[in-house]
C-alpha cells in the first residue's frame, strides 16, 4: 500500500507579525530605544506583506501598514529632536488610517480585534502628539486608547496590552511627573528653612551653653578666691594680734581654726557628697561636658543642608529628563523647575557658608572643633558664630 505524503503547508505571513508586535505597536522616546536593526526588520517584513496576493477580505495588506506603523513609531522613538519626532508619528498615522481602510472591508473576529487594536494604536499616538500643546487633551486620548485597546483580543493582537500599558503609563505617569516637577520648589524652599532655622537655633544653643560654661567658671573661680582670701585672713591673724591688742591672745580661735579648715577641705563632704575641690573641679567638668553635647555633631550647615538636598535634586533632574522624554524634548516652561530649586539651594548655602568658629579671649578665632578638643582652651570662648575658617 502506498503512503501518500502529503507537503506541509507553509507558515502563514500572519505568524512574523504576531512574534514582530508583541511588545505592540507603538514606541516613544520614553518607553525605550529599539534596536535599529530591528527597525529595518519590521520595515521589511511590512514590505513583504503588502506584496503578498490578497483579496479584497484578506487582512494580509492591513496587517503590512500596521507593521509601517510600528516601523515610523520606532523611528520616532529614536529620534532626539521635536520636530522629526512628529514626522514619523504623522506617517504613523497615515499607515494606521490606511490599516483601518483595509480592514473595513474585512469581516471575522481577527478584523474586529485588528481593527480595535488600530483605533487604540492610532488614538495613542495623537495623544503622544499633542502632550506638549494640551495635556489634558493628550490624557483623554490615552484614556480613549486604553479604552479601545482594553478589548477582545486574537493571537495577532497580543501586543495590544503591551500598548495599553504604554497609554496608562502616559495618562498617569506624565501627571506624577508634573506634579513632582510643581512641587521641587517648595520642597527644596521647605529643607532651606528648615536648614537655616536648625543652624539659628543651634548657633542661640551653642551662645548659651558658652554663656552658661562662663558663669560656671566664674562661680568656681569665686569658691576658690573666697576659700583662699579666707585662709589668709585666718594666717593673718596672729600678725594682727601683735600689732592690736597684744595683750590679749584673740588669735588664737583663728590659729586654731586653720588647720581645721584644711582638714574640713579635704576630708569632709562641701556639696553633693564631694569635697570642696571635687566640687569645685566637677563645676568646671560639667560646664565644658554640657558645651560639648550643645556641640553635637559641629558639620557645617552648608555642607548638611548640600547631602540633604542632593537626592532632591537629582530626583528633580531624573524627573525633568522623564517628562522631556514624554514631551517630545519640547517641555513647558513651567515644568522646567530644577534650576530654580537649585538656585533656591545655592542662595541658602551661601548663606549658611563657613564653619563654626569660637572667639577667644586675647587670641585669634578658632574652629570650634579644634577648641573643644583642648579642656584648657574651653574657658577662653567668649561666642560662638558661623564664619569662614
Amino acid at each position: 500500500m502506498t503512503n501518500i505524503v502529503r507537503p506541509r503547508p507553509a507558515a502563514t505571513p500572519h505568524e512574523p507579525f504576531a512574534q514582530r508586535t508583541a511588545d505592540g505597536l507603538f514606541a516613544a522616546p520614553w518607553t525605550g530605544r529599539p534596536p535599529a536593526d530591528d527597525i529595518g526588520n519590521v520595515e521589511d517584513l511590512s514590505a513583504r506583506l503588502k506584496e503578498e496576493p490578497a483579496h479584497r477580505e484578506d487582512i494580509t495588506l492591513a496587517l503590512g501598514h500596521l507593521l509601517a506603523v510600528r516601523a515610523h513609531c520606532q523611528r520616532a522613538a529614536t529620534a532626539r529632536d521635536y520636530l522629526t519626532c512628529r514626522r514619523h508619528y504623522a506617517d504613523a498615522l497615515k499607515e494606521c488610517e490606511s490599516a483601518l481602510f483595509r480592514l473595513h472591508s474585512c469581516e471575522g473576529a481577527e478584523a474586529a480585534a485588528l481593527t480595535g487594536w488600530a483605533l487604540g494604536v492610532h488614538a495613542l499616538i495623537r495623544a503622544q502628539m499633542v502632550i506638549a500643546e494640551d495635556p489634558a487633551e493628550a490624557r483623554g486620548l490615552a484614556s480613549e486608547a486604553l479604552g479601545r485597546l482594553s478589548g477582545p483580543q486574537s493571537a495577532l493582537t497580543l501586543g495590544a496590552e503591551a500598548d495599553a500599558l504604554s497609554a496608562l503609563k502616559l495618562q498617569r505617569e506624565t501627571a506624577e511627573l508634573e506634579n513632582r516637577l510643581l512641587r521641587l520648589p517648595d520642597e527644596v524652599r521647605a529643607v532651606t528653612d528648615s536648614a537655616e532655622q536648625a543652624a539659628e537655633s543651634q548657633l542661640k544653643t551653642l551662645n548659651l551653653a558658652v554663656a552658661a560654661l562662663r558663669q560656671r567658671y566664674t562661680q568656681a573661680f569665686a569658691w576658690v578666691v573666697g576659700w583662699g582670701v579666707l585662709n589668709l585672713l585666718l594666717m593673718a591673724a596672729a600678725p594682727l594680734n601683735a600689732l592690736w591688742l597684744s595683750s590679749v591672745p584673740w588669735s588664737i580661735p583663728f590659729i586654731v581654726l586653720l588647720p581645721v579648715i584644711w582638714w574640713a577641705t579635704w576630708a569632709l563632704p562641701f556639696r553633693d557628697g564631694l569635697p570642696f575641690f571635687g566640687y569645685v573641679r566637677r563645676l568646671r567638668l560639667e560646664a565644658i561636658a554640657d558645651l560639648r553635647e550643645a556641640a553635637g555633631d559641629l558639620k557645617a550647615p552648608g555642607e548638611r543642608l548640600a547631602a540633604e538636598l542632593e537626592p532632591l535634586l537629582v530626583a528633580g533632574e531624573a524627573a525633568e529628563r522623564r517628562l522631556r522624554q514624554f514631551y517630545l524634548y519640547r517641555l513647558p516652561e513651567q515644568y522646567e523647575t530644577v534650576w530654580k530649586a537649585r538656585a533656591i539651594g545655592e542662595g541658602a548655602r551661601e548663606r549658611l557658608r563657613g564653619a563654626w568658629m569660637a572667639d577667644m579671649i586675647d587670641a585669634p578665632p578658632a574652629p570650634l572643633a579644634e577648641v573643644l578638643q583642648t579642656t584648657e582652651r574651653v574657658a577662653a570662648i567668649i561666642g560662638v558664630r558661623l564664619a569662614e575658617s
